[in-house]
């Protein structure tokens, strides 16, 4: 590569989560079993790849108490370890996600702090902290929920990155709510803002799977993206951001006779590695390093709450029967917190905190 030519960075990213609404909680194929395949098989990717002196990182986020605390220390202690290995020799990053797969935007302020602060870390040693010693300030929201106040509510924790789709096929998070941005803006980073907020964080927009489709291959994809770079008028560097739950059969690989052989999506990540190896102006990275070199190329304003799915938003969370029972619940829940407090508010300081220990 020639001094001072701009460079297009990839960088895979991997969604940790073991407990599973549509599959069971068994150490085999119905259930995380099928994580405990896929992960391994991801590890020994990025493993041999670095061992022929290729340079490919992973980027991960779990979800920690059914992840990290029950299930992986039991099932898979080795994945644990070879996480840990990679995180301590800066080969891999580990990002925040969910403590225990709350829905983020609709904590409240006290709930969403305590659920960062154990995702970070707590009192069973299950925080990304407690189990790697460190962790990248960037959010990774368990299915990409968002809402305005947590540009103020990460920040105080030390998160002043936040990662969300931009696509135009589910899964998705912001594309729908913001006029379309320009190649060198979606493959950037931008600060995040908020109607009426005095606040805001960094943002990197990450693509999925249905984006890869659409666009035949990574390798098509990355070609595409090189001439619109030196199309433009000040080329700038681009972060391409694959991600995609870790137990997604895409990054293992689907055998389908010829076709995987001339299609590289098929081979899994070792195939999406390959397919771009020859390309000179390409380097493997992670969103937090690239950070660290690449400055916001733009501002995006985002009022509304987003979460993965087909509409964007909440719509395909609020439809489902049994959420709106779990809602309901959980309102209850509160509605007796505040008149607990209340009650707690006129006795004793002694029984005050007895009492509060109890909420």
């Amino acid at each position: 590569m020639r001094t001072g030519e701009t460079t297009i960075h990839v960088a895979f990213r991997f969604h940790g989560n073991f407990y599973h609404s549509y599959r069971g909680d068994t150490a085999d194929e119905l259930g995380f079993g099928k994580d405990i395949r896929v992960i391994r098989r991801i590890l020994e990717v990025l493993d041999g790849f670095n061992a022929k002196g290729v340079p490919v990182r992973g980027t991960w986020d779990f979800e920690n108490y059914f992840s990290l605390q029950i299930i992986m220390p039991r099932h898979c202690p080795d994945i644990v370890e070879s996480l840990k290995r990679r995180v301590k020799a800066g080969t891999d990053e580990m990002q925040i996600m969910s403590y225990n797969n709350g829905i983020m935007n609709a904590h409240t302020a006290v709930e969403f702090d305590a659920a960062i602060e154990r995702s970070i870390s707590n009192a069973d040693c299950s925080g990304v902290r407690d189990v790697f010693g460190s962790f990248a300030p960037m959010v990774r929201p368990q299915e990409m929920m968002y809402t305005p106040a947590h540009l103020s509510l990460y920040p105080r924790h030390g998160i002043k990155y936040i990662s969300l789709y931009y696509s135009a096929i589910p899964f998705n998070a912001f594309s729908a709510f913001v006029p379309r941005l320009s190649t060198r803006e979606r493959f950037n980073p931008l600060r995040l803002s908020a109607p009426g907020l005095d606040a805001e964080m960094v943002m990197v927009p990450a693509y999925n799977p249905g984006d890869l489709i659409d666009n035949i291959s990574l390798r098509r994809w990355v070609k595409r993206l090189r001439r619109e770079q030196l199309r433009m008028d000040e080329p700038v560097d681009l972060l391409l951001l694959i991600d995609m739950d870790a137990d997604d059969e895409f990054w293992y690989g689907i055998e389908v006779p010829v076709l995987s052989r001339i299609y590289s999506m098929g081979r899994g990540l070792k195939g999406l590695i390959e397919s771009v190896l020859d390309l000179d102006y390409v380097r493997f990275t992670t969103p937090c390093s690239y950070l660290k070199n690449h400055s916001p190329v733009g501002t995006v304003s985002l009022g509304q709450d987003t979460a993965d799915g087909s509409f964007d938003g909440l719509a395909s969370w609020a439809e489902k029967w049994e959420n709106q029972l779990l809602w309901t619940g959980i309102e209850r829940s509160r509605i007796l917190e505040l008149q607990a407090l209340r009650v707690i508010d006129g006795v004793s300081p002694g029984t005050a905190i007895a009492a509060r220990s109890l909420l």
